[in-house]
This record gives C-alpha cells, sequence and structure tokens, in this order.
C-alpha cells in the first residue's frame, strides 16, 4: 500500500520526533492533514505527549528503526490497535504494516530469552569465572567494533562476535574468526557468560538489565558527532569511550549514559596508521585497497568520497555526474573511491561502468583505504574528524547545507569553524578542486581538542582497561 492510499482524504500523527520522521513528513505533505508529532521526550507547539492525542484522527504513523515495538506497545495504551500503522525501510522504499508482524509470539520469545539470560548469568556468578568476551553488532558490524575485535582475537583473547548480517558473518567465517547469530539461543547464553559486552552503536536494545553486576558493558561508539544525538535512555553502559575529553564534555557524555567516560581513542583509527594483514582487510574491499595503496605509494592521486547519511530516503544520493566526474579524474591522473549508504547504493544505475570511479561496499570496512588517500570529500559524516589525524586535504561538499542543518536541529560544533578544508556548495566547484593543490591549514587545534591519542595504539590501551577491572 502506498502512503498516497492510505492517506488519501485522512488525518493522522506521526511518531517519534526525530530526523527521520520530519524528513518522512516532508514527504507526506500533499496526503491528508499532518496533526502533529507525538514525542513523550520532546516539548513544541506540535509535538504532543501521548496523553494529549485529540480525535478525530485515522492513523498514528510510527517510523523508528530501532524502537518501533516500543513506541507501538505504549502508543496502543491511548489509541485503537487499528488506528496504528508501522513504517519500515525496505531497500529504499518505505514499507507500511498494519502491526508489528508476529507481535504475539515475538513477545513470548523474548520474554523467553530474557528469563533463559537472567539464569545464564546467575549460573555463571556462582560456578565458573568469566573469560569470554562478547563483541556486538546488529544490521552490520562498526568499523570500531571490528578492530577492537581482530585485534583481541591476535592476542589469543577468548572473543566472539555477534551479528544479525549473514554476508558479513559469512566473510568472517571464512576466516577462521569466531561467529555467531544475534539473537539466537546459542547468543543468549554466550551473553550471560560473557565477562565483557561491546557494542559501538546503539540500535541492539537487548535485556541487559538481566545480565550480573559482575558483566561489565561498553559502548565504543561510531564517531564524533557533528550532528545532534538524541540521548540513548534504555542502557547505562560500565564504560564509555571516546577519543578526548573535549568529545566527552560537548557532546557524547549528554547522549550516552556511562559510568565512567575513559579517552582511549578510537581503535579503527588504529587502521589509518598501523601496517594491515589478511584479517584487518577482510570486511575491505581488498582490490580497492591494493588499488589505492598501489597508487598512493606512486605519488598519484586517490580521492574516497564519503557523504553522510541523509534522513530522506528520497534525497540519499548526492547530486553528481558522474560521467562528468569521470572524466575529470582521468585529466589528472585520479581515481574516486565512493563509499554511500546502502539506500544511495540502491538508486544507483550500476549498469554504467566508469574508469576512474570506484564503489566500495556499502556496508564494508574502508577504513584500512584511508591510510592511502590523498584527498578526502565529505561533508558531515564523522569519518572528517578521524582523517585530521592524517594531516591531509578535506574538501567538504555541503550541497544542502542549509537543509541539513536545519532537519538536524543545529550541529554540535560550528561548521566553519570545525571544518577545516575547502567547502564547496556544488557539483561545479567540486570537480573544479579536484585537480588542484590546496595549501595546509594548521589543523593542531582541532587535533589536541578531538583526540588525546594520535597513534595506532588504542586497541592495546582499551585490553590494558580490561586487564586492568578484571585484576
Amino acid at each position: 500500500m502506498s502512503f498516497e492510499t492510505l492517506l488519501d482524504g485522512k488525518r493522522y500523527y506521526v511518531t517519534p520526533h526525530t530526523p527521520k520522521t520530519t524528513m518522512l513528513q516532508k514527504q507526506l505533505q500533499n496526503y491528508g492533514e499532518f496533526l502533529g508529532f507525538i514525542d513523550s521526550n520532546k516539548k513544541a507547539d506540535d509535538i504532543l505527549v501521548p496523553s494529549q492525542i485529540k480525535e478525530p484522527y485515522d492513523y498514528i504513523l510510527i517510523y523508528s528503526p530501532n524502537h518501533d515495538r516500543v513506541i507501538y506497545k505504549s502508543i496502543k495504551r491511548v489509541s485503537q490497535e487499528k488506528k496504528l500503522r508501522i513504517i519500515k525501510e525496505d531497500g529504499a522504499k518505505y514499507k507500511i504494516l498494519d502491526k508489528p508482524p508476529l507481535q504475539f509470539m515475538d513477545n513470548f520469545i523474548f520474554t523467553c530469552k530474557e528469563v533463559f539470560l537472567s539464569i545464564c548469568a546467575r549460573y555463571h556468578d556462582i560456578f565458573t569465572k568469566r573469560e569470554k568476551i562478547l563483541f556486538i553488532s546488529k544490521s552490520f558490524i562498526g568499523s570500531n567494533n571490528y578492530a577492537l575485535f581482530v585485534y583481541m582475537y591476535k592476542q589469543g583473547l577468548p572473543v566472539v562476535l555477534a551479528t544479525d548480517n549473514k554476508e558479513q558473518a559469512e566473510t568472517l567465517a571464512a576466516h577462521g574468526l569466531p561467529i555467531m547469530k544475534l539473537d539466537s539461543w546459542k547468543f543468549y547464553e554466550i551473553l550471560g557468560k560473557s565477562a565483557w559486552i561491546i557494542q559501538d552503536q546503539g540500535n541492539w536494545n537487548g535485556p541487559f538489565h538481566k545480565l550480573s553486576a559482575h558483566q561489565k558493558t561498553v559502548q565504543l561508539w561510531h564517531g564524533i558527532p557533528l550532528k545532534r544525538l538524541n540521548v540513548l535512555r534504555t542502557t547505562v553502559y560500565d564504560f564509555h569511550i571516546s577519543p578526548s575529553n573535549y568529545v566527552n564534555e560537548t557532546a557524547l557524555a549528554k547522549v550516552i549514559q556511562a559510568k565512567e567516560h575513559l579517552n582511549l581513542g578510537y581503535p579503527r583509527n588504529d587502521m589509518l596508521i598501523k601496517e594491515h594483514d589478511d584479517l584487518d582487510l577482510a570486511l575491505c574491499d581488498r582490490k580497492l585497497y591494493d588499488l589505492a595503496k598501489e597508487r598512493f605509494e606512486n605519488g598519484k592521486k586517490v580521492f574516497v568520497y564519503m557523504p553522510t547519511h541523509r534522513e530522506s530516503l528520497e534525497d540519499s544520493l548526492p547530486p553528481l555526474d558522474f560521467k562528468v566526474l569521470d572524466e575529470v579524474l582521468d585529466k589528472i591522473d585520479g581515481v574516486m573511491i565512493l563509499k554511500f549508504h546502502a539506500f544511495a547504493v540502491a538508486k544507483l544505475d550500476t549498469s554504467k561502468t566508469y574508469e576512474n570511479l570506484y564503489f566500495h561496499n556499502a556496508l564494508g570496512d574502508i577504513y584500512p583505504i584511508l591510510k592511502y588517500t590523498h584527498t578526502l570529500v565529505t561533508d558531515y559524516s564523522s569519518v572528517y574528524f578521524d582523517f585530521l589525524l592524517l594531516n591531509r586535504p578535506i574538501i567538504f561538499y555541503a550541497y544542502d547545507f542549509e537543509a541539513y542543518h536545519t532537519n538536524m536541529g543545529g550541529f554540535v560544533y560550528d561548521y566553519e569553524t570545525y571544518a577545516p578544508g575547502l567547502q564547496v556548495n556544488n557539483r561545479e566547484e567540486l570537480i573544479a578542486l579536484l585537480g588542484q593543490e590546496y595549501p595546509p591549514k594548521d589543523i593542531s587545534f582541532l587535533k589536541s581538542r578531538f583526540f588525546d591519542f594520535h597513534d595506532d595504539l588504542t586497541s592495546r590501551r582499551i585490553l590494558e582497561l580490561f586487564k586492568d577491572k578484571n585484576g
């Protein structure tokens, strides 16, 4: 069913209020009558708490990739179930559901797994000494999680990585790495016996409250945020690890709840400096890695373009003429590796081929390639903070600055001050810059603020933390 069919002549609310739902609402503005957002945690003229919902209305649209089950359950207390519709991301499209599929059975199984986890955790409190280190990666395996996981595996530690990404799991299993299926019964058994549980995103909202007080949870997160984040209210971690005290004070400690916020660095940034082996490159496109390394070491231009994810599925591809870009790169003997979000990749015309443009797997790990990148092209992505460690040029292609800045409710850091590079607003300006040499910028001030360490020893520091806390 399309939005046009569902909402024609209808009155509706949207919940919760996030950048994703504000972008969705812009696409729905020609359908029906929008009554406002529903969100228990925010206040504004067009944002209501659930108890303020007023009749008459026809639908409440729920759009939250990680929390729709909880929101559905909460809204159902004040609304008729037949008026609730869940919106899902289906490739590069939206999908409308009448209700959570198999909700009763899902809830029953989840409750059983909670009980099972509680029993496992108490059993290992009494009868065993915990040693297992469990990494959790929902949807995709993040670069911080993977870098630390591989480092600890090489040290001979009893690690295991749980994921529901079948393709990446098969790739790592083929390399002999210990991988398991996320949310399986075996996973909950391992969760209950692990000494350390580590994530680098906040999208797995499992029953952390059932863990033992003797188990330790760690949130690595996935980068320094330029855009504002919502508070992660579901979990209080034992440790949150970031690259600097400044980042904690100005951004992450405000949204990630933890008993201790430690400034040890991001494991993925070790990949910008260290020498790589086969395990480091398991999730990286090896052909593109070899191409970038060979060209970089021979003094030839290697560009990487990594735009941040747009919250709108309709605007996921940047305004670029790939044919013209390919021709310009040919003239300057350069290549560009592009890494887009999966929604953007779904809109690419894969029938076209280029001589100097290469597309990296959307969920792959491009950080090893950044070591051999001459110039980074990005916009608001956290990757640019990390790239500061290499003291190389950055081009900021901010073609939708006003719209993006407004939708995100502003940025954490002033863009003019904290985006140290050449800023362009359209594709013509971007293409004109590619063949030029850029005067060096003094970024020492920014590096000292955002990074307490400028080395490839982050994973070692985190391991020392584990050893210290284990006694």
